[in-house]
């Protein structure tokens, strides 16, 4: 009788909490632990429809995971900075990592959070809480480790076995390049010609800072998407796989940039 008094009496302080409660160290741990099964799940079933994509996935699991460590460090105050970028730069860090790094950042600040509300309201009622911003602010900082090591474990399981390699002798064949193809874009990915046609192109209206930086952001995607093929190798299947990219906002840019990438230009009227 007493233990049943008692799991009434829990019940009834767990559904009539007060406006001004705060979740407890326990129930934050619990919350990340369920988040971090429900964004593990979720990353599995969207990459798993894609398995020929192995090394994007791989890119966008670490991508997300650096961010979320970022976010951990700062407690998701702000998104990254240029001293950031050079303190990272001077710890080894590559450019394409910290590439990586800038554009997560970008999508989650200025388009749409990488932890979505809808997720953190469903934590909040689950345990009994009415979700306003203050609280939302608090479980999300709390779900930034569970969120990284959801990265962690996606990208862990498209590491590729360990095979035993024999020692072959290999002659490097020289690289075939399509006689059409322009000198200056020969074995340039996509992000790369772009930086090329911004450096070409005359200043003014046309293009101004936003527009360069949505575009590049857009090339960096469609190079994900290709496994950093040359922008002469690019195909529209590797539009079609960019269209499934979970970063879909940039969709449309990327498309454009690489259209734009491939006009040939107009024979001159004599």
């Amino acid at each position: 009788m007493i233990t049943a008094t008692d799991a009434v009496k829990d019940m009834m302080e767990f559904v009539m909490r007060p406006l001004d409660a705060r979740p407890t160290e326990k129930e934050l741990k619990a919350m990340a632990k369920e988040a971090y099964q429900i964004q593990l799940a979720r990353t599995m079933e969207r990459q798993r429809e894609n398995p020929e994509q192995r090394d994007m996935h791989r890119r966008f699991n670490r991508a997300y995971g650096d961010f979320y460590q970022f976010l951990e460090d700062t407690g998701g105050k702000r998104p990254i900075a240029r001293t950031d970028i050079d303190r990272l730069e001077a710890e080894g860090w590559s450019v394409e990592r910290l590439e990586s790094l800038a554009l997560v950042s970008h999508q989650h600040f200025s388009e749409q959070k990488s932890i979505s509300v809808r997720t953190i309201d469903s934590l909040l009622e689950e345990h009994g809480f009415q979700p306003q911003p203050g609280l939302r602010r608090i479980v999300e900082r709390a779900l930034y480790p569970a969120y990284k090591k959801a990265c962690e474990v996606a990208d862990a399981y498209w590491e590729p076995p360990v095979i035993p390699v024999t020692k072959l002798e290999t002659v490097a064949a020289p690289l075939q390049v399509a006689p059409d193809v322009p000198e200056r874009w020969r074995g340039r990915s996509v992000r790369d010609a772009m930086r090329v046609f911004f450096e070409e192109a005359k200043s003014g209206k046309t293009f101004d800072a936003k527009r360069r930086h949505q575009a590049l952001d857009s090339a960096w995607l469609l190079d994900e998407c290709s496994g950093g093929k040359p922008v002469y190798e690019v195909t529209n299947e590797h539009l079609k796989a960019l269209r499934k990219h979970p970063v879909r906002t940039a969709w449309g840019g990327a498309v454009q940039a690489f259209r734009r990438l491939h006009r040939r230009p107009r024979a001159s009227r004599t």
